[in-house]
């Protein structure tokens, strides 16, 4: 055991000090985006900028900004964006040694194992060191809310398990990915259909200080509208079909490509009502990462980080179950292989192939949700009992 732990204490200060090697790297989406609103922030006295549109995420996250501008005056943007990014990475890591901890009890006093391992190698894995690190991202901080929203429903905490998905929904749009599974959820009455209304109470609330600020709530409510339409691209580098269709009609793609993914989810909605008539931990686990993995394949106008949360599941399956090992070297890669044409301005791997691969893996991952029952048969089951 103390090997164990000297192994992995090495392993920790061996990524902390890569991050740290990199905190001066300057991404193109930080000197666009990022430096911009940070400077903005300050120039209008943190709290005063908030009444303004100068960015174009949901204020959550620019909260969060203002928040270290009165906490740390004398850090920099980079500074401010770098450290920030390095919190919400300790979150996720908390929160993903309590979920391996839920998977993989240990019957020894002190800490788990399987979960120290599990935070120690999300900590070290390359496209969480990447997104933060090195890139100025917060795409932990989503993830982490969605991750404690799933265990606090595993747990039966239906009211807070929204609260904090509704939290990652207000961070980013991406957390829209696991959605399908709590209208599972909801089919199955694991999730009472009259707590929904935390969803749009916690989400108003977020953008209420910006509202007292002086933004507009037309202005508020619109922004991954906006998002939606900023990009005319079938694909932003992510490994989705659509690599496969480079001179595919825009328009056309991204009305057939909502529509073939609506039909798709709705369908393994269905199925995984007939097959589970309640999820255990591992299930909801296994559901969400599946989800995860095919929405941004099928999606169109999805970008190259957009796996991020599939990376971090994966982790967690890793050591919260043997056999998924392989899982999570894959998902990894793919999204790694994903970051090289933004981050190198060149692919290591086409993107084609990527999308190939992340095929397969979403057929291999949904097989093993659905092991020992044929989705066929089920889904015929269905048909014929609404029959």
């Amino acid at each position: 055991m103390l090997d164990f732990r000297l192994k992995l204490a090495l392993c920790v200060i061996i990524a902390s000090l890569w991050r740290w090697d990199v905190w001066g790297f300057q991404s193109q989406d930080f000197l666009d985006f990022l430096q911009p609103w940070y400077d903005f922030i300050r120039s209008h006295g943190g709290v005063g900028a908030l009444g303004h549109s100068f960015y174009n995420y949901n204020p959550t996250y620019i909260y969060l900004l203002v928040l270290w501008h009165y906490l740390f005056p004398s850090f920099s943007a980079l500074d401010t964006i770098k450290s920030l990014g390095l919190v919400l990475d300790g979150l996720g890591c908390v929160v993903v040694y309590y979920w391996v901890a839920r998977l993989r009890p240990w019957s020894q006093a002190g800490w788990n194992p399987w979960g120290l391992a599990a935070a120690g190698v999300l900590w070290l894995t390359p496209t969480v060191l990447l997104n933060s690190a090195y890139w100025g991202q917060c795409d932990m901080g989503y993830t982490a809310a969605v991750l404690a929203g799933l265990y606090g429903l595993s747990q039966g905490h239906q009211r807070w398990g929204l609260v904090a998905l509704t939290l990652g929904l207000a961070l980013k749009l991406q957390t829209a990915f696991t959605l399908p599974l709590v209208l599972v959820l909801l089919l199955q009455g694991q999730l009472r259909w009259r707590h929904l209304g935390w969803v749009p109470l916690t989400y108003g609330l977020t953008l209420v200080p910006a509202a007292l600020a002086g933004r507009s709530w037309g202005s508020l409510v619109s922004v991954y509208w906006q998002q939606f339409n900023t990009y005319d691209r079938l694909t932003l580098n992510a490994p989705s079909i659509y690599q496969w269709f480079p001179q595919a009609d825009y328009d056309r793609f991204v009305t057939l490509g909502l529509l073939l993914t609506g039909a798709v989810t709705f369908t393994l909605v269905g199925l995984l009502f007939r097959r589970f008539r309640c999820f255990t931990p591992l299930q909801l686990v296994q559901v969400a990462l599946g989800f995860n993995l095919l929405l941004p394949w099928l999606l169109p106008k999805m970008h190259d980080r957009y796996l991020f949360t599939a990376d971090v599941l994966s982790v967690v399956l890793a050591f919260g179950q043997p056999g998924y090992g392989g899982v999570a070297l894959v998902t990894v890669a793919i999204s790694l292989g994903s970051y090289a044409p933004y981050l190198l301005s060149r692919e290591v791997v086409p993107l084609g192939v990527l999308a190939l691969v992340l095929g397969v893996l979403v057929v291999e991952v949904w097989r093993r949700i659905f092991e020992g029952h044929d989705p066929v048969s089920i889904l015929m089951g269905l048909a014929s009992d609404r029959g």
